[in-house]
């Protein structure tokens, strides 16, 4: 690359310094000289995507009252029943996890810099085939969000809206079970998809309903 420069600025200072040569030729070296010295400047352009190597971890703290809108401990345990086939599911939660890396670009020109910390629980079945996740995410300082995943369908919520009584609904009934202070928040995976769908939680009882194509989800019990 230096060779390129140094055999650019040499044949400028040839050009402006000749005495020989026609206008035409003095012409075409210019055009010539202006190209190669834009693309030599394409080709030095910042690289705008970031290694593993570019990142440096950058642990963003969640708060205790963040994390205690999630009411399950290590390995709480919750009771479906699937509301169009009758039938009933125990789902076994994990430990919570903090699973997912958080990080910061230590390039200014790295452009998909990113900061993540995730606190998560996974709950499984021996009779159902998916996995129901929950999490406490931080995407920044000022961006935190609870999210629950089962199967394609996401759902997201601020941990303001799970406390702010301008948005929560009461007298839910639930599996024959009234609820209070219930949260709803709809799927927004693949929004082509389930678009009507929802999800019910609630601060003291965690996840209450999933509306699923095969049949709701709706919680008959829940042990801490």
């Amino acid at each position: 690359m230096n060779c390129i420069i140094k055999s650019l600025v040499n044949r400028r200072i040839n050009f402006c310094g000749a005495n020989q040569g026609t206008y035409e030729s003095m012409k075409k070296s210019s055009l010539l000289i202006a190209i190669l010295l834009l693309l030599l400047q394409v080709g030095c352009s910042p690289d705008l995507t970031c290694k593993d190597s570019d990142y440096v971890p950058v642990e963003l703290h969640i708060e205790k009252a963040y994390l205690d809108l999630v009411p399950y401990q290590d390995y709480s345990q919750l009771t479906f029943v699937n509301t169009t086939t009758h039938d009933t599911h125990l789902f076994n939660g994990s430990n919570w996890v903090k699973d997912f890396g958080y990080y910061k670009a230590d390039k200014e020109e790295c452009t998909q810099a990113y900061n993540l910390q995730r606190v998560r629980q996974i709950f499984t079945s021996n009779t159902f085939p998916e996995q129901i996740k929950i999490s406490m995410e931080y995407t920044s300082v000022s961006s935190k969000y609870l999210h629950i995943e089962i199967g394609r369908q996401k759902f997201y919520q601020f941990p303001l809206s799970l406390i702010n009584k301008n948005v929560l609904k009461d007298s839910i009934l639930i599996a024959n079970k009234p609820y209070n202070k219930v949260s709803i928040f709809k799927n927004e995976n693949a929004p082509e998809y389930n678009t009507d769908y929802s999800c019910y939680y609630s601060v003291e009882s965690g996840i209450l309903k999933i509306e699923r194509d095969s049949g709701n989800l709706e919680l008959i019990e829940f042990k801490k």
